[in-house]
């Protein structure tokens, strides 16, 4: 905004003790902010009083050109101005709130991750990736022992010493494909994926562990194709 004198504008004599005291009580921005909003809106208030009065002391039959639009000319520039200044005033203060209010969001992620990356929170990232490491790995275990269990438990029994050489070769068999299978189950693989992932996390950088996790990924492919072969021919 532009500074304005305050000589120079058209205010009551009665009012320049209340700017002397508002200038020196307010920064000289806010003050000359406050003056400029104060002088267009005299100055839109003036216009609009002489609009209002050259209409109404003269006969509507003596209404010209000459004296209805320099009044009406007077009040458009004075709402210009009012309307630029308000739209100036309030772009600054949403500008300068918007820059507090994100300065400090930032300031208190960058103060949370400096924290958890220095000394203050070295001991709290490795203590929760292995906890849930641990977690994980202990629920993975206990389905895929459940698994085993119930898949022990629906095999035939192993045939007798006595019994013929064609039921001993058929539950070897049945025995062979069934831990075939446990092995290549999908379970193993994401205990497998999600452990060396945390392993990884616990002890390296962000890089390493997405090498790893594609390499991982990649070995996994390779297996599963390798097994299917296998067990196709």
């Amino acid at each position: 905004m532009a500074n304005v004198d305050p000589p120079q504008i058209p205010f009551l004599d009665f009012l320049n003790p209340l700017f002397s005291y508002i200038s020196s009580s307010l920064p000289p921005p806010v003050y000359n902010a406050l003056l400029t909003l104060l002088t267009h809106g005299l100055a839109f208030f003036s216009a609009l009083l002489g609009l209002g009065t050259a209409l109404i002391t003269s006969n509507p039959s003596d209404w010209d050109a000459q004296k209805i639009i320099p009044p009406l000319i007077t009040l458009l520039a004075a709402y210009l101005a009012l309307s630029s200044a308000v739209r100036t005033a309030t772009w600054f203060v949403r500008t300068t709130a918007w820059l507090i209010k994100w300065g400090i969001i930032a300031a208190a992620v960058s103060t949370a991750l400096a924290w958890g990356a220095g000394s203050g929170g070295g001991a709290i990232v490795p203590g929760l990736i292995g906890m849930v490491s641990d977690m994980l790995k202990g629920r993975w275990q206990d389905a895929a022992a459940g698994a085993s269990r119930s898949s022990y438990q629906r095999s035939k029994p192993r045939p007798r010493a006595w019994d013929s050489f064609e039921q001993h070769r058929e539950w070897q068999f049945e025995e062979d494909q069934r831990n075939a299978a446990n092995s290549a189950s999908p379970a193993a693989h994401v205990q497998q994926f999600v452990t060396g992932a945390l392993n990884r996390a616990r002890d390296g950088s962000w890089l390493s562990i997405a090498r790893g996790a594609l390499q991982s990924s990649f070995a996994d492919e390779q297996g599963g194709e390798s097994g299917d072969d296998s067990r196709a021919r």
